[in-house]
């Protein structure tokens, strides 16, 4: 029996050192729990990234609500969840939004090199709509569309953008609008000189003169009562 319980006593302090040789009890950031380093090697969730130099190793960006950065790096590559991001220059190297992060030579969507879009000018624009000097994206790297153009893209609203062909209500085109005169009134409701919309379709009936929004899905003109796109005589 004693050497049963001697037996189980030396196991446990030998896993307790193995742990502790891994971890080196210091979190790479006090509010990154997966990512663990000591002088020779650094961890994700307890395996250890092969090719990470611990000295250099940092976080790139933090998740908010979440304890696990998906982006960091070192001296000598970028990694996205522990995996090396192949040809990444962690000298320039920056987060943008959502899957997508740009160095001074690509833009990557998660870690693969996303080749049609230019590192120089792509940018965020808000609701998952990117843009750079050719084309505007939406968050799965698919143009929005082959006739906009960049150079006068802008969010005006929630989910509402323009330039000067076209309104758009996120990645599709409303079709009729005007841009010159458009303007968003929610994240909901918009309007030009002629009509008033819900979304990406024309609200029918809505007078556009004496159009008000009273919520986010509620608004009324000097006839109707809207909710959503559905009409109420007042």
């Amino acid at each position: 029996m004693k050497k049963n319980i001697f037996l189980i006593i030396i196991l446990f302090l030998c896993f307790s050192v193995s742990v502790l040789a891994q971890t080196d009890s210091v979190s790479v950031a006090d509010s990154n729990l997966c990512y663990t380093k000591n002088d020779s090697s650094v961890f994700f969730k307890g395996k250890e990234i092969t090719s990470a130099d611990p000295a250099s190793f940092e976080i790139v960006f933090i998740s908010y609500g979440d304890d696990c950065s998906p982006y960091t790096k070192d001296k000598n590559q970028v990694y996205l969840n522990g995996i090396p991001i192949i040809n990444s220059e962690p000298s320039t190297f920056e987060f943008i939004y959502s899957d997508f992060s740009k160095d001074k030579k690509h833009v990557y969507l998660d870690d693969v090199i996303f080749p049609t879009a230019d590192p120089e000018s792509f940018e965020f624009i808000g609701s998952y709509i990117f843009k750079d000097k050719n084309h505007v994206y939406y968050n799965d790297g698919t143009i929005l569309d082959i006739y906009s153009d960049p150079a006068t893209f802008e969010r005006i609203g929630e989910d509402y953008y323009k330039d000067k062909f076209y309104v758009y209500f996120s990645d599709v085109i409303v079709l009729g609008a005007d841009p010159g005169t458009f303007k968003a009134l929610n994240i909901s409701y918009g309007k030009d000189k002629y009509h008033v919309y819900y979304g990406e379709k024309i609200l029918k009936d809505a007078d556009v003169k004496t159009f008000r929004v009273i919520d986010y899905n509620t608004a009324k003109d000097k006839n109707y009562f809207f909710t959503d796109d559905i009409k109420e005589k007042r």
